[in-house]
């Protein structure tokens, strides 16, 4: 007996054609969402920057507001590129163009990480970024706040993220530059990361303000003691513990021999 031969199933091909046009729908679909997030990011007024200026601070006070606007509105890092060159104006636009081409085709997308160290490499020169380099390592708390020494400790670390290898070492960095007493609070936690590191410290530095206040105020409670007690009883205003008897101090028998009366009549009188 002999057996049918299978059936053979013939599949339609995908043409070119058709693959092309899913490509392109996918890409109008990416275009349209790229351009309605690039109008809802305009309205919240981006800073803009087009200095061609090596002033540190011109281009990390740019830096910081792009970095703000986009955890405020929750820009996914695949669009910070994207609506950060936007904002890139002048002789800084022109830059960012010689830049991209420059990348060779095949390389990976840049990263707001990187575009901002490309950034700071062109408009920051090596001797700028040496001194704010020596200033990041030699920076000390001091007499100020731990968020006082926060806030120069990222103003300068932003300048010059290359000194510190990952997030580790920044964390290392920071607590190195507490004050002695906080640093030995912070550093036996071993801590991963700059974020707890900071944390830390600030809830150490409250918890010292809280003992402080706590002394001086156990210490004024003693020199108040001290104060009253060296002044009398009578100085709190209150009648003495231990009254006086009527007698004392009015000399009925102060002075007298023993066995001598007084009379009435004021004469002394042997017995």
């Amino acid at each position: 007996m002999q057996t049918a031969p299978p059936e053979t199933v013939t599949v339609a091909p995908t043409t070119a054609p058709d693959v092309f046009a899913v490509m392109r729908e996918v890409s109008k679909a990416e275009q349209e969402r790229i351009r309605m997030r690039l109008v809802e990011y305009r309205r919240f007024d981006p800073p803009h920057f087009c200095e061609s200026s090596t002033e540190p601070g011109t281009v990390e006070a740019w830096v910081k507001g792009m970095e703000r606007l986009f955890e405020d509105l929750f820009i996914p890092e695949r669009d910070q590129i994207y609506l950060a060159v936007h904002c890139l104006e002048g002789d800084a636009r022109d830059w960012w163009t010689r830049a991209r081409r420059s990348r060779p085709k095949d390389a990976p997308p840049v990263t707001w990480t990187e575009f901002r160290g490309m950034l700071f490499d062109m408009y920051f020169p090596s001797s700028v970024k040496e001194r704010m380099e020596d200033e990041l390592k030699k920076l000390r708390q001091g007499s100020h706040s731990v968020q006082e020494y926060f806030q120069e400790f990222s103003r300068l670390l932003t300048c010059v993220p290359f000194v510190a290898r990952n997030d580790r070492h920044r964390a290392d960095m920071f607590e190195k530059g507490l004050s002695p007493e906080l640093y030995k609070l912070v550093q036996i936690q071993h801590l991963s990361t700059l974020e707890a590191s900071v944390e830390m410290a600030m809830r150490a530095e409250r918890g010292e303000v809280v003992l402080r206040e706590r002394a001086e105020m156990e210490q004024s409670s003693d020199r108040k003691r001290s104060t009253e007690s060296e002044a009398g009883p009578s100085s709190s205003g209150r009648p003495p513990r231990y009254p006086r008897s009527r007698f004392q101090g009015r000399g009925s028998f102060a002075g007298r021999r023993p066995g001598s009366i007084r009379s009435p009549g004021g004469a002394r009188q042997q017995r």
